[in-house]
């Protein structure tokens, strides 16, 4: 006896994704980038788990025969964890250039006021080969104090204070009408000249002015 033929039809077993070891690499770099992106100074690392987060998804998504899932969810998560890790970065680099900044302000504010405290030696100094008038002046907590000579030369005075004392000082000569040699003004501040102006003939006229701000910058 002979049976007829029959075609049984094949029943495909179902297809199963392959595992895509990129994508997966890629999605743990970034979540572990993300997780660290906000922390200070460790976010440089996080920036280039990033990167190297977002390299292994893009080459998951390439690869031919794997699964997306991974390799799509690593290159969000990694490209996200980028944007955060340099955003951030940027930020915490701005805050921290202005505290460095703002310590320096005040460190010179500081020493400024250190400075104004500090006791100075006021010298004035006339020189010259005849008779001359001087006046030397300080401007003090918005008040002058003047003095008045008619010295032979060559004439000198000194002063001590603080720095805080003196916001101007000045010392002005005159030669006499019968004097036609030179004549010299100096200022110094603890043996330092600070002005000085030479002059010479009959009636000529020298002047030093020292600011407040000078005085500071010697004594710093």
């Amino acid at each position: 006896m002979t049976y007829p033929e029959t075609n049984t039809p094949q029943i495909d077993s179902p297809r199963r994704d392959v595992t895509n070891g990129f994508g997966i690499t890629g999605m743990v770099l970034g979540i572990i980038a993300l997780v660290f992106s906000p922390l200070p100074v460790i976010n440089l690392l996080a920036l280039i788990l990033a990167i190297l987060g977002l390299i292994f998804g893009i080459i998951g998504l390439a690869v031919k025969g794997r699964s997306k899932g991974t390799a799509l969810a690593g290159t969000i998560i990694s490209t996200i964890a980028t944007i955060v890790s340099v955003t951030l970065f940027i930020v915490y680099a701005s805050f921290f250039n202005a505290v460095i900044h703002a310590s320096g302000l005040i460190k010179e504010e500081a020493e400024r006021i250190v400075a104004r405290h500090t006791p100075v030696s006021v010298e004035y100094q006339m020189t010259g080969s005849g008779a001359a008038d001087v006046s030397f002046s300080s401007y003090i907590d918005g008040a002058w104090e003047m003095y008045h000579e008619q010295p032979q030369l060559p004439w000198s005075t000194e002063t001590d204070g603080r720095v805080a004392h003196f916001d101007v000082l000045k010392l002005n000569g005159t030669n006499r009408a019968d004097s036609t040699g030179e004549i010299n003004c100096k200022i110094l501040i603890d043996g330092k000249v600070i002005a000085e102006e030479t002059n010479s003939g009959s009636l000529a006229r020298v002047t030093c002015r020292v600011t407040g701000r000078q005085i500071i910058a010697q004594v710093d």
